[in-house]
């Protein structure tokens, strides 16, 4: 009797849920040694900004399933909330006298830019079978502000990992191209230095890309790419409050 009480005993222990603190305390671990490795990861490939590195780190350790059990819904919480506050504050770390200094004719056109890439390339993402969430990524990521708006319009979008993956895929893929192609057409197109920064900050997808590709032209034109990009990310949390509005009804 007294080892079956004692092999239940051992049975009710093995089924009883981990204490919270080892879950939080797990969890506060893996986001510093993946904050360690964005950083890492960025000093080695700059044209990834830190956030970057970060979303992709997380998509791949969250697929091949290393992650302890214990630790994983706190580790999904607190992952959420820094990921947020991460696009908010990459948003608000432009001046608004850097962006007012464009001019209204300059953002007016920024943002069309932008509504257009996005509904273009949704709309061509569903034409070609990637599937409403995986299209409505891609979009978002390329119009707007590169791999930060995943964390902003997976929810929205319905995206599963598999999503997220081929969205930081292509991200990487088509705006390390343009942070070669961009400089070699500045030349041959004729643009000045105002045009040549507004062109990169509007088209080049993630910050540390935006910079490579306006680098050459100088400071002042980086300065401008760059103000015109944070215009974009600007754009991000109402364009995600549009698309939350438009999947519920």
């Amino acid at each position: 009797m007294t080892a079956t009480g004692t092999h239940i005993d051992n049975l009710v222990d093995v089924e009883r849920p981990a204490p919270a603190w080892r879950g939080a305390a797990l969890a506060l671990t893996v986001l510093a040694l993946g904050l360690g490795a964005a950083v890492l990861g960025h000093r080695l490939v700059p044209q990834l900004g830190i956030l970057s590195w970060a979303i992709c780190l997380g998509a791949l350790v969250g697929n091949i399933g290393v992650l302890p059990r214990a630790g994983t819904r706190p580790l999904r919480l607190f992952s959420q909330k820094l990921l947020q506050a991460g696009i908010v504050l990459l948003g608000f770390s432009a001046t608004f006298a850097s962006m007012a200094a464009l001019g209204l004719p300059l953002i007016g056109v920024v943002a069309l830019g932008l509504v257009s890439t996005l509904v273009f390339t949704t709309w061509l993402g569903n034409r070609m079978g990637l599937g409403r969430a995986r299209s409505l990524l891609i979009g978002t990521s390329f119009a707007i502000s590169g791999t930060s708006a995943i964390g902003a319009i997976k929810d929205t979008a319905g995206a599963e990992e598999e999503d997220m993956t081929a969205t930081i895929a292509m991200v990487t893929l088509f705006g390390t191209a343009a942070v070669v192609l961009l400089p070699l057409l500045a030349g041959p197109l004729g643009l000045s230095d105002l045009q040549f920064g507004a062109w990169a900050g509007a088209s080049v997808h993630e910050v540390g890309q935006v910079v490579l590709a306006a680098s050459p032209a100088g400071a002042a034109v980086v300065a401008i790419a760059v103000a015109v990009k944070f215009t974009r990310v600007m754009m991000l949390a109402p364009i995600a409050a549009v698309l939350g509005v438009i999947q519920r009804v």
